[in-house]
């Protein structure tokens, strides 16, 4: 799956956005009107963006030293005292991010 795909499920799954097609673009729309053109929301490579999903969800993020490269970076949800516990590994904080918004929101991407 590549990074664009992986920017459109998070906006569906997890910041519950729709996708709304226009003349000359598109644009991702949320609940209140609000809306972010689709070419800029780049949440697995934009730290920025992915700082909303953090934001959005309670994300921890943690460097990992002297972990492989493909784990450099440990993300986690832990929804307690009674929810579950989602982490991810990913080279990059970005991506860490949205691997673990997307498995909290039932969405597992195969590596």
């Amino acid at each position: 799956m590549n990074n664009r795909e992986i920017d459109r499920l998070v906006a569906e799954k997890v910041m519950g956005w729709t996708l709304k097609e226009m003349t000359a673009t598109s644009a991702w729309m949320d609940s209140q009107g609000g809306w972010t053109l689709y070419q800029m929301w780049k949440p697995s490579t934009d730290m920025r963006d992915a700082w909303l999903v953090a934001e959005k969800l309670y994300i921890t993020v943690c460097p990992q030293q002297g972990a492989p490269t493909e784990m450099s970076v440990w993300a986690e949800i832990n929804k307690q005292p009674l929810g579950n516990c989602y982490e991810a590994f990913a080279k990059t904080a970005p991506m860490a991010i949205c691997l673990v918004a997307l498995k909290a929101a039932g969405v597992e991407i195969e590596s």
